[in-house]
């Protein structure tokens, strides 16, 4: 769990000197190796140079709070393709991206992100299995586009 003054500065510091950037997650590893590791976005995308320049800026307005007084590791970084998708603003910024969906009944289905609604996703389903090269239809879905409600969905990652 991140201590609340460690996320109320993450929080500050990005809101005062980047508000195009948005916190996808935040985890705090105690252990033989500390890491504090952020995951950052933006809508269109976060670089390399603006994730490094970010890190320099968080980690002097870290530095000062007794929560983090001990020895660790800053790590600040884009979620990545493979990294869950977490925020609704997520799957708006991946439309038209493959996405690989586990809900909360362990059903496992793949579809391209059509639309991005305020009860789910929209889907637009892949082939599950090929037979001698040749497509076959999503099972147990006639259509060939599925809302996944938010509230069914256990994870989703992008793939290529």
């Amino acid at each position: 769990m991140i201590p609340v003054p460690v996320e109320q500065t993450i929080v500050s510091v990005l809101g005062e000197l980047f508000p195009e950037v948005f916190v996808v997650d935040i985890t705090l590893t105690l252990g033989q190796r500390n890491a504090l590791v952020i995951k950052l976005d933006t809508d269109q995308g976060i670089t390399l140079d603006t994730c490094a320049h970010i890190s320099r800026k968080l980690g002097k307005a870290l530095e000062t709070l007794p929560e983090l007084d001990m020895t660790y590791t800053l790590e600040v970084s884009s979620p990545g393709v493979g990294y869950p998708l977490k925020l609704r603003r997520q799957y708006v910024q991946n439309l038209g991206r493959n996405l690989k969906v586990t809900l909360l009944d362990h059903t496992k289905i793949s579809g391209k992100i059509t639309e991005v609604l305020d009860e789910g996703v929209m889907l637009e389903m892949l082939p599950v299995a090929t037979v001698k090269n040749k497509p076959q239809k999503a099972s147990g879905d006639p259509s060939p586009t599925r809302l996944v409600r938010w509230e069914d969905l256990k994870e989703a990652k992008i793939f290529i």
